[in-house]
């Protein structure tokens, strides 16, 4: 059975022989059963065509996903959760929250192989929507959460660059800034 896009192109390419046939003023006895031909081929189709939506309607409805591929929402526990409750990471030892949305952010770009939509993606699959991390991955809307970096952030990840900086290293008069 042809797919709905094959028999939409059939019915195109017929519609094109029509057109290219209605432009000329005398037929031959060729173009005539040509144009006949299209004819019948372009009501065949228009028949064809909604069976074929049908079934593939019908199909699509009775799918079900192969085995590993079913997708169960994850839903962080945030009274537990290191990335919302400070308290909470500083008794485990990892620091402040910032920085782990921070290494979180990250360690879904990696996972996403640098690519920050997948990585949200990810990070909604692990986390879910509304946790810190997710949020911070949106990168559409500024004021969701949508900022690479969000600004809350910019001073932690300053801090964390440092010590990466070349010419930090050299020694240089260092002349704070606000941002």
């Amino acid at each position: 059975m042809p797919s709905v896009n094959e028999l939409v192109q059939q019915r195109a390419a017929a519609v094109e022989t029509l057109k290219n046939l209605a432009a000329k003023d005398i037929l031959s006895a060729d173009e005539q059963a040509s144009w006949e031909n299209s004819e019948r081929r372009v009501a065949n189709l228009d028949v064809e065509i909604p069976k074929a939506r049908a079934a593939q309607a019908a199909i699509a409805a009775g799918a079900s996903p192969v085995s590993g591929q079913e997708r169960t929402p994850h839903v962080a526990d945030v009274t537990r959760d290191p990335y919302t409750d400070e308290e909470y990471a500083k008794r485990r030892g990892l620091g402040n929250s910032r920085s782990l949305v921070i290494g979180a952010m990250a360690r879904m770009c990696g996972l996403a192989g640098g690519n920050p939509i997948l990585a949200r993606q990810v990070a909604a699959q692990m986390y879910g929507e509304s946790h810190p991390v997710t949020r911070a991955l949106v990168t559409s809307v500024g004021s969701s959460g949508g900022f690479i970096v969000p600004p809350d952030y910019y001073n932690e990840i300053i801090e964390l660059l440092r010590p990466q900086a070349v010419v930090r290293s050299s020694g240089p008069r260092v002349i704070p800034m606000p941002r």
